[in-house]
């Protein structure tokens, strides 16, 4: 009666719900008080539409992609009951065990291979999510390498970019990239994710990730780094506390360099991360002399956008300067010691630009914010 359960039953021109439809075979075997208890049973270990739930509403139900193997799992290409049924696994099924070998046993001259399966096959790509925990076991030289080894299979394989592979939460994003880029490969993981047009949401999330991390665990927030009521960064004064927080930030970012790695990457990302990979920069220069968190940003921006060719240099100094706000004194302060050349260029990119969401009016205010006016 599997099939009639699944797919609904009708009797006298109604739709019988799953309740009644279970309900009545399991009254035809018995005659036991406890029939809804059978009847919860079996909706668990068939995976039915209808949820189980405790008194507090919430649904007793195992994901669907547990890395158990019962009843109650049903991935996309997985039917364990149809196994048990047919005593033996569907020929457009992968045996688990076999998965589970290759997972365990994957030579490096077959991680292509596997990253390729992963990509271009669900059945792959549902086993990898579903068992994914075995590459993420073992800190030893062997299982890191081969955490590498498929991470950058998969980011290099031309199928990745139309696979859900890279969607947004992934199996993969969650464990095995994660994990890859605290064992040291941060930079390279940005660079290959910026060359995928579609995994720029994916980019974004694990530089979002990496930045709570850096304050979490290198506890940032002690060494005064706060904001006032208008939300801008107080000066931090003392020398050690600013060396304290750069050295802190280059280590745990592994001493990228945050400002190459935007200029060469600017057309790619988009401007969520152009605007988080500055956070990023400014917290490795917290060791200069006289350290100001807006001011430092500010310049940042600016010299960014002096620097580069990019549409989305010149979007970025707009975005933060087309407001007449307290930021606009850092950009001037400093273009006084920029070369009279540098201004002029300057002023003709904001004037040329051209984008939907920026009007005439704004790229006139932003020049007279950062006293372009005259040049």
């Amino acid at each position: 009666s599997y099939t009639s359960l699944i797919n609904g039953k009708v009797e006298n021109g109604r739709q019988k719900t799953i309740n009644e439809t279970l309900s009545n075979l399991i009254a035809d075997f018995t005659n036991s008080e406890a029939t809804h208890v059978y009847n919860a049973l079996f909706k668990e270990l068939l995976n039915l539409i209808e949820d189980i739930n405790d008194k507090s509403g919430n649904s007793l139900k195992r994901s669907k992609n547990s890395d158990e193997q019962h009843l109650g799992v049903k991935p996309d290409s997985v039917d364990y009951l149809k196994r048990v049924l047919l005593e033996t696994v569907p020929e457009n099924e992968l045996r688990d065990q076999e998965v589970l070998k290759e997972f365990k046993t994957i030579l490096p001259e077959n991680i292509e291979k596997l990253a390729n399966r992963i990509c271009i096959d669900h059945r792959w790509l549902v086993s990898f999510e579903r068992f994914n925990g075995i590459f993420g076991a073992g800190d030893d030289i062997e299982n890191k390498n081969k955490r590498k080894s498929l991470a950058f299979a998969i980011l290099n394989n031309k199928h990745a970019e139309k696979s859900s592979v890279l969607s947004p939460q992934s199996t993969f994003e969650n464990t095995l990239l994660r994990t890859v880029v605290i064992e040291g490969h941060f930079e390279k993981v940005l660079n290959k994710l910026a060359g995928i047009e579609s995994a720029q949401a994916l980019l974004f999330r694990i530089l979002t990730w990496h930045y709570s991390s850096l304050f979490i665990s290198q506890k940032l927030p002690e060494l005064r780094v706060s904001k006032d009521s208008k939300g801008h960064y107080f000066d931090v004064e003392e020398s050690e506390d600013r060396r304290k927080i750069a050295e802190k930030a280059k280590s745990f970012t592994q001493n990228i360099d945050f400002r190459k790695f935007l200029i060469e990457n600017l057309d790619q990302l988009n401007m969520e991360s152009i605007e988080l990979t500055i956070h990023y920069l400014v917290f490795t220069q917290f060791d200069d002399s006289k350290f100001n968190f807006d001011e430092k940003r500010m310049e940042n921006i600016l010299s960014i956008c002096l620097a580069s060719v990019s549409a989305n240099a010149t979007l970025l100094l707009i975005n933060n300067a087309k407001f007449a706000e307290h930021e606009t004194i850092y950009f001037r302060k400093y273009l006084l010691k920029v070369t009279t050349d540098h201004k002029v260029d300057l002023k003709n990119k904001i004037q040329c630009f051209q984008h939907e969401d920026i009007t005439e009016d704004q790229k006139i205010k932003v020049i007279n914010n950062l006293g372009l006016s005259e040049e």
